[in-house]
C-alpha cells in the first residue's frame, strides 16, 4: 500500500503540473484527458476495494466507480464536440465533489482538517454549475486549470491526513508517558507511609519479646 500510495503522489502531482502548464495545449484533447483522469480515480477505488476486500460488500463504492467508468468512456467518445464534453464532465465534477464535501463535513464534526477540503469543493461546485450552463472554451479552459490543483491538492489533503494522525499518535503516547510518571511518585508516597507502621511493629514486637523473656528469667 505505501508503494501505491508514492505511485499516486508522483502520478496526481506531475500530472497536476503537467495540466497547469500545458492547458492552452490541452484544450483540443480535453475529452481524452479528463476521461483518462475519471477511469484513473474510478480504477484506483476499485483496487483500494479488492484489497480490503469490500467490492461487493454493504458500503462499497463499485457501482458508483461503474458510472465514473461510464462518465470516463463518454468523455472520450464525445471529445471532438466540446460543449458536450462541458456538459459530461460538469455533471461529473458535481457528482465527485459532492461526496468529498460530505467526507470533508463528516472530518470537520470529527474535529479533524476538512475545512480546506469544503471550500475547494463549493467552489468546482459553482464552476461545474456554470460550465453546465454555458459550455464553451472559456468554462472549459478555466476547469482544466481546476482539474491541474485538484490532482495537486489530492495529495497534499491526503498527506495532511497522514500527518495529523501520526500527529494524534505522538499525543496520545505523550500522554501515556506522563500518567505512568504521575502513578510512580503515588507508589512511592505510599511505600514511605507503611515504613514507619512497619518499623513501629518492628519495635512492639521487640519489646514483648524482652518482657517475656525477663518473665521467663524470673
Amino acid at each position: 500500500m505505501r508503494l501505491g500510495r508514492i505511485f499516486k503522489a508522483i502520478s496526481f502531482v506531475a500530472a497536476g503540473i503537467i495540466i497547469l502548464i500545458l492547458h492552452s495545449a490541452i484544450l483540443p484533447y480535453a475529452g481524452y484527458v479528463v476521461g483518462g483522469v475519471v477511469i484513473a480515480y474510478a480504477i484506483e477505488d476499485f483496487i483500494i476495494a479488492l484489497a480490503e476486500k469490500k467490492l461487493l460488500k454493504e458500503g462499497s463504492p463499485f457501482f458508483e466507480d461503474l458510472v465514473q467508468v461510464i462518465i470516463g468512456v463518454l468523455l472520450i467518445i464525445s471529445s471532438d464536440e466540446l460543449e458536450k464534453v462541458c456538459v459530461i464532465w460538469g455533471i461529473w465534477s458535481i457528482i465527485r465533489e459532492s461526496r468529498e464535501m460530505t467526507e470533508a463535513i463528516a472530518k470537520v464534526i470529527h474535529k479533524r482538517p476538512g475545512i480546506i477540503n469544503i471550500i475547494e469543493s463549493v467552489v468546482v461546485i459553482g464552476m461545474s454549475v456554470s460550465m453546465i450552463l454555458e459550455p464553451g472554451e472559456h468554462h472549459a479552459k478555466v476547469h482544466i486549470v481546476l482539474l491541474g490543483i485538484e490532482l495537486i491538492l489530492e495529495i497534499v489533503f491526503e498527506a495532511v491526513d497522514i500527518l495529523y494522525d501520526r500527529h494524534l499518535a505522538k499525543k496520545a503516547l505523550a500522554k501515556q508517558a506522563e500518567g505512568a510518571e504521575e502513578a510512580a511518585p503515588v507508589d512511592e508516597e505510599t511505600e514511605v507511609a507503611i515504613e514507619p507502621e512497619k518499623e513501629e511493629q518492628e519495635k512492639n514486637e521487640e519489646k514483648e519479646s524482652q518482657v517475656a523473656a525477663t518473665e521467663t528469667e524470673e
